[in-house]
């Protein structure tokens, strides 16, 4: 078998590359990070497909790792020839191996072909993937190898039976495995488990006691408890019957008694009801005098209690709205301006007149500056007549702002006439200051109507609070004796009253007890008298008992009735005992039971499972042999062919290297022999060189065709330059047998 053409249409770094494959040696010289560790990954994908993977480290996941790094297609096609023909394997990956898609062609039809599925390599080179990675396929700086069982077959030349020697290893572990869970050496072992299962079992039955002896001894014992139980229970009906006739006659001496006392006792009664009447009747009219007229019910007490919170609510209204000094003061001077009995539509009206004033007082002031300067400039004579002019309308006006009463509006009109000339020489001056006295005006007419509502709410307040204190005084006027000054405690002279009137209801209610238990004594003395006169046994001395035979009886039939009833608690409480005891022995005989014959049903599976690992443990044994043996027959082919390629790639002698049965290779030194894994990296990396080499003679000696092509990814990177010149002979040498593909990125390492 062999390469001819591949095409990558995207893999990794690669893309859109070719290649066409020759006969023998293709050496792929590139520098690092070119790609050609992808490129070898990419032909064994196309042989054996990428493994599925769940790992989310692209390091450890070959589909994640080889993604198009540019994205595209994830694949690629691979020309062969194989048995004589040309074929064509083209691949897409997908993210998962389900998403996968493969197609073979015959080249020479270019027809779809099953001549081979997806498992193309297993099917030509009877190799699986791991096997191929451990002899065909060398990665970079993974040259270390062993045989599989994939090796094995091929290396004894059974095809055939390739299957059967592939399954030792998985036979061997399912041997292994039953073996694990019988093993009597294993503490997690059935059969060591099931023998301590054994020695409890055995040592609990051993020592447990014959219950049934015992359980026949409790159930008389508990035949008994019950006859006795009946006894006790008839002997206490007997003794109630006794008592109960004690007891009748009892009550007939009793009621004789009574009837006899019952006269006496009356009479006392009443008496004492009579002396408790008066005494209550006393205390109502003492409750009574605190009130001079009608007494107040506790309700109506109570409502004007309320009332008085209601006030006092208002009074904390009106603390908190109250005007203070500085307030007061400016509402004042603002009623002067603002007169409170003139109208709303007035006070627009003398707001524009006194706004007018403003401006005249203004021009006024302004005509006399203009005379003054006048006079400096134009002669003493005329400034002074403009200043005079200036200083009368100033005055005028301001006399009519300020002024009340017809007396002084008619004496600024006069002013006005004599200054009419003035002021309109000073219009353009008054123009400027009108916009601001007319702002000026409305912010005291804001400020007046705020403090003027301020002042009402708190009158509005205050009407409320006078209008709730009226009834307030009104009722203690009707309940008391004096009048009440108005800067008296309201709530704490009603507190009294409802204190007062509280006592007054007590003292009636009780003068109405007094009369009604009067009244019942009048109408049933005798039933009074006997409640009254009620006396229990254990009242009467202990020598009256002596003396009266009926209660003496009746203690006696008690006490023997207690003793009895204490002997029956006994008696139940043994027996509850008593069953007790035999429920636990019942358990106790079950459970012996069922461990005797869980003991014998646990000892006979205990003979079988030490039987079946007894062989299971001879199969292990005779199959290992067998392998080994097998493996003898072929192992010298193998060190044959290991020391000629060590000998060959080192110039040195092999002696001293050693290839076991199982494939293994170990070097002498010290006097033994030592692990490979021991070695260093280049001798590592060496021996796994020559002994990939020597299996793939092995398994595909001369007479087989289809010798796969050995894909060889920089192996020599850790030899010295003493070995390289060998290792480049060795690769000639497989070129004459092996189509080889030699990955490197050094010139010194090229052939």
């Amino acid at each position: 078998m062999k390469f001819i053409f591949c095409h990558i249409e995207n893999f990794g770094r690669l893309r859109n590359f070719d290649y066409r494959f020759a006969d023998g040696l293709n050496t792929i010289l590139h520098e690092n990070g070119w790609g050609k560790s992808t490129f070898a990954a990419f032909l064994c994908a196309m042989l054996y497909g990428l493994p599925a993977a769940r790992k989310k480290n692209p390091a450890e996941n070959e589909r994640l790792k080889f993604r198009p790094w540019q994205g595209g297609v994830y694949g690629g096609t691979l020309l062969f020839e194989a048995g004589g023909r040309n074929y064509e394997i083209s691949r897409v990956f997908g993210t998962r191996e389900s998403e996968d898609v493969f197609e073979l062609r015959d080249v020479e039809t270019n027809l779809p072909c099953f001549d081979f599925s997806a498992k193309t390599g297993e099917e030509l080179f009877h190799l699986d993937r791991d096997s191929f990675l451990r002899t065909v396929f060398t990665g970079q700086q993974d040259c270390a190898t062993s045989a599989t069982d994939d090796v094995n077959a091929l290396v004894a030349a059974l095809e055939e039976q390739a299957g059967d020697m592939s399954e030792f290893s998985a036979a061997m572990k399912r041997l292994t495995d039953a073996a694990n869970r019988l093993s009597p050496l294993r503490q997690s072992g059935s059969v060591a488990r099931r023998a301590k299962e054994i020695t409890r079992l055995e040592r609990e039955t051993s020592r447990g006691e014959e219950p049934q002896g015992r359980i026949r001894e409790l159930e008389e014992l508990l035949r008994e408890a019950g006859e006795e139980e009946t006894r006790l229970n008839g002997t206490l009906l007997t003794l109630e019957e006794k008592i109960e006739g004690a007891r009748r006659e009892e009550d007939d001496r009793r009621r004789d008694l009574k009837a006899a006392e019952a006269d006496a006792a009356a009479r006392s009664m009443r008496d004492h009801l009579l002396g408790q009447l008066r005494s209550r009747r006393r205390d109502v009219l003492s409750a009574a005098a605190v009130f001079p007229g009608r007494v107040p019910a506790r309700r109506e007490v109570d409502r004007y209690l309320d009332l008085c919170r209601q006030m006092d609510r208002l009074e904390e209204q009106m603390q908190n709205g109250q005007l203070s000094a500085r307030e007061q003061k400016r509402l004042t001077e603002l009623e002067d301006l603002f007169p409170e009995e003139m109208p709303l539509q007035d006070r627009e009206s003398l707001r524009g007149k006194k706004l007018s004033l403003c401006f005249v007082v203004a021009a006024g002031i302004l005509l006399a500056a203009a005379g003054a300067a006048a006079g400096l400039v134009y002669g003493s004579r005329v400034g002074a007549g403009l200043a005079a002019a200036g200083a009368v309308t100033a005055v005028s006006a301001a006399a009519v702002y300020f002024g009340r009463g017809p007396a002084a509006a008619g004496y600024t009109k006069t002013a006005a006439g004599h200054t009419k000339d003035a002021a309109g020489h000073t219009k353009d001056a008054a123009g400027y200051t009108k916009a601001a006295a007319g702002d000026k005006e409305d912010a005291y007419l804001q400020e007046y109507a705020y403090l003027r509502e301020k002042e009402q709410r708190l009158e509005t307040i205050h009407a409320r609070w006078s209008e709730i204190r009226r009834p307030v005084l009104q009722f203690l006027h009707e309940t008391e004796s004096r009048d009440v000054p108005g800067d008296e405690d309201l709530y704490a002279r009603l507190i009294f009253l409802r204190d007062a009137a509280d006592d007054y209801e007590d003292a009636v209610k009780l003068l109405r007890e007094a009369r009604d238990q009067l009244r019942s004594l009048g109408k049933g003395p005798e039933t009074q008298e006997m409640r009254m006169a009620q006396t229990s046994a254990s009242n009467i001395p202990a020598g009256e008992l002596l003396k009266d035979d009926a209660l003496y009886r009746i203690l006696a039939l008690q006490q023997k009735k207690a003793d009895t009833l204490a002997e029956l608690a006994e008696c139940r409480r043994t027996a509850a005992e008593n069953r007790r005891i035999l429920e636990e022995l019942q358990t106790q005989q079950g459970e012996q039971e069922e461990n005797l014959q869980n003991l014998r049903d646990l000892r006979v599976q205990q003979e079988a499972d030490t039987l079946l690992y007894r062989r299971i443990t001879l199969a292990a044994k005779y199959l290992q042999k067998a392998k080994e043996s097998m493996s003898a027959r072929y192992a010298d082919p193998i060190r044959e062919r290991f020391a000629y390629y060590w000998e060959m790639i080192t110039g040195l002698s092999a002696v001293g290297v050693y290839v076991d049965a199982d494939s293994n290779v170990t070097v002498e030194e010290a006097g033994k022999q030592r692990e490979a894994a021991l070695l260093s990296e280049g001798y590592r990396d060496l021996t796994g060189i020559c002994l990939r080499a020597a299996l793939g003679d092995a398994m595909y000696p001369e007479g087989r065709t289809e010798r796969p092509p050995l894909i060889l990814d920089d192996p020599f990177v850790n030899l010295d330059d003493g070995k390289m010149e060998g290792a480049l002979c060795f690769l000639r040498e497989l070129s004459e047998k092996y189509q080889i593909l030699y990955f490197t990125c050094s010139h010194s390492r090229a052939p």
